[in-house]
């Protein structure tokens, strides 16, 4: 990608691949990927006062995190997968802590609590929306940093600093993985930068780039300093953007997605015809005569026609022809449409796509009948898989995130640091009420039902040790 004369940016041409290595030649079992490879063909430096090549997702696919976000608004289980872990990672949502095991897959932490006025300080800073040039609060920064990590594999936080009048002013936002792309390390002074612009994904000229260096670096530019906060799902072999695990299951998701719709044009517009006419001809047809039955037959037996709403579909074909046989012919058709091969066909690409997100369909509130464990027994043993390998290092990688936010706010703005930020699982959620309340005492019980304490200290013991009618 190049700079043109008027500043747009221009694809570039492609230069000489890379040979082969001689053993991926000669190598009969040789496997050719689906995927496109990363790429190889950097754009050129498109920016003014920049000298950097920026690395396009993928070679001859630039596009490609648009079309996972695509792909996820139309597969069905792909968007509930999304949604489901994005809530179970959420789960009773943030909390405040003073210290976190450093460990990435820690189940436990160092939970010390806060002072009333840290806890305060922290729910301040989550609130504020001023500090956000999306103008949103922390929680809907932290639903975007998980919808694209789930989606894409990449996540991308932009960090400023300005001083306007002798005060200090920190800001951040979020930036969807479409609109983001990683530079080669600068040789002269060995950052690597993010660039960020609509540009990448349609043509804009009049929309605005955004450089900056990857964090920990910052660099100012026309009295802002700026940093990105970038994370990658890094997958085997690639180098500079990460993938989402379901990756592995895209043919699948796309699958869903098309069947899906073609399930409803078959349903709205009845398109395979009953009757085939041929009726005798002594002179053979000429080639308009040809074109004009293929049309007809495309207008039968295809759904084009749906384009176009003054066009009628026909409920039958009907020809002549120069028959040898002097005999005009009727042809009655039946339906094709398999039923059971594509009910079978959703539930192997439902069973394919759970499989590559790790996950299982009881989070998704989807149960089988007369599942032998029931459905909270069966949910919290699916849950317990899904937390090692899904949960806790998404977990992991947001409060990471949130932290450093929080960090340079306090920094730059040279407030204290108070604490940390995790995460609690929904017990409730998980292993249902009547097991969450069996360890629950009864004024907590009554608390989340919107009833007061029982008076005289009666409801701080057990809810497993009284009538449930006492509580």
């Amino acid at each position: 990608m190049k700079q043109s004369k008027n500043g747009t940016i221009v694809q570039p041409q492609k230069e000489n691949l890379r040979a082969k290595s001689k053993y991926a030649i000669n190598n009969k079992m040789e496997f050719k990927s689906t995927l496109p490879d990363e790429q190889t063909i950097l754009y050129g430096s498109f920016i003014s006062g920049y000298s950097f090549s920026v690395v396009p997702f993928f070679e001859g696919s630039d596009l490609f995190p648009t079309f996972l976000c695509e792909v996820a608004e139309q597969s069905p289980t792909k968007g509930a997968c999304v949604e489901s872990k994005v809530r179970l990672v959420f789960g009773n949502g943030i909390e405040f802590v003073a210290e976190k095991d450093s460990t990435f897959f820690a189940d436990k932490k160092e939970k010390v609590s806060l002072s009333p006025a840290a806890n305060e300080a922290m729910k301040l800073f989550c609130l504020d929306t001023s500090i956000s040039n999306d103008k949103k609060n922390i929680g809907w920064l932290s639903s975007q940093i998980l919808k694209d990590w789930f989606t894409t594999g990449n996540v991308t936080v932009l960090l400023q600093k300005t001083k306007v009048g002798g005060k200090s002013f920190f800001k951040y936002s979020f930036h969807a993985a479409k609109y983001v792309r990683r530079t080669k390390v600068n040789n002269s002074n060995g950052k690597r930068y993010v660039v960020i612009t609509p540009q990448f994904t349609y043509f804009d000229t009049a929309s605005e780039i955004i450089v900056a260096p990857e964090y920990p670096e910052w660099e100012a530019k026309d009295g802002v300093e700026r940093s990105a906060i970038t994370v990658q799902n890094m997958l085997i072999g690639r180098e500079y953007y990460g993938l989402p695990n379901s990756i592995t299951s895209i043919y699948h998701q796309l699958s869903e997605a098309e069947n899906q719709k073609y399930n409803l044009e078959e349903t709205q517009n009845k398109w395979l015809p009953r009757l085939f006419i041929e009726v005798i001809e002594p002179v053979e047809s000429t080639p308009d005569q040809l074109n004009a039955l293929l049309k007809m037959l495309d207008k039968a037996f295809t759904n084009k026609a749906n384009t176009n709403s003054n066009v009628d579909k026909s409920s039958y074909v009907y020809r002549e022809v120069a028959d040898k046989e002097q005999l005009s012919k009727i042809t009655e058709l039946t339906k094709t449409l398999d039923f059971q091969y594509y009910a079978e066909m959703s539930k192997e690409n439902e069973r394919k796509i759970l499989m590559s997100e790790l996950w299982h369909r009881s989070l998704l509130g989807v149960h089988d009948e007369g599942g032998i464990l029931g459905n909270s027994k069966e949910r919290a043993e699916a849950y317990k898989a899904a937390y090692s390998t899904v949960i806790v290092p998404a977990r992991e990688m947001l409060s990471g995130i949130l932290d450093i936010v929080y960090r340079e706010f306090c920094n730059y703005t040279k407030t204290e640091v108070q604490g940390s930020f995790w995460f609690e699982d929904n017990k409730r959620f998980i292993l249902g009420d009547d097991a969450v309340q069996a360890f629950m005492t009864i004024d907590e019980v009554r608390a989340l039902n919107g009833l007061p304490p029982l008076p005289n200290g009666a409801g701080e013991v057990l809810s497993s040790t009284t009538m449930r009618a006492a509580i």
